[in-house]
């Protein structure tokens, strides 16, 4: 069974020993570079990041951002999420049209870049 860690506000200066730990997974909140963090844990799945602030702004906007978080880290060795959690303030709609970009925008890469090259983008 994957083991996840959410080091909330301590993954920008733990994460170098988070990388060589046995966690799985590594979520990462919306205060770290996705590209620095993919340069420290190379080998580790990484979740995370996108600002839960964004949820609040126009659909245009969370797909935009959404875009550029996953081009930051690749679509290998990923899990897309917020950097924190949805509040119950956040539309559901404006929740769903971040998954939606995440899927629509991953499959568009993946069908663009090969599978073994997709992760380099991230460190591109």
């Amino acid at each position: 069974v994957p083991v996840s860690l959410f080091p909330k506000g301590a993954s920008s200066h733990a994460l170098a020993a988070l990388a060589d730990s046995d966690f799985d997974v590594i979520s990462l909140d919306e205060f770290i570079d996705p590209i620095k963090a993919r340069q420290i844990a190379p080998n580790k799945v990484l979740q995370g990041n996108l600002d839960p602030s964004v949820l609040y702004l126009p659909p245009n906007v969370i797909q935009g951002e959404t875009r550029k978080m996953i081009d930051k880290f690749g679509t290998q060795r990923y899990i897309a999420n917020l950097g924190y959690a949805v509040d119950k303030s956040m539309d559901p709609d404006l929740v769903g049209a971040f998954a939606e970009e995440v899927h629509r925008y991953s499959e568009e890469i993946n069908q663009l870049v090969p599978a073994e090259t997709s992760s380099e983008m991230a460190t591109a």
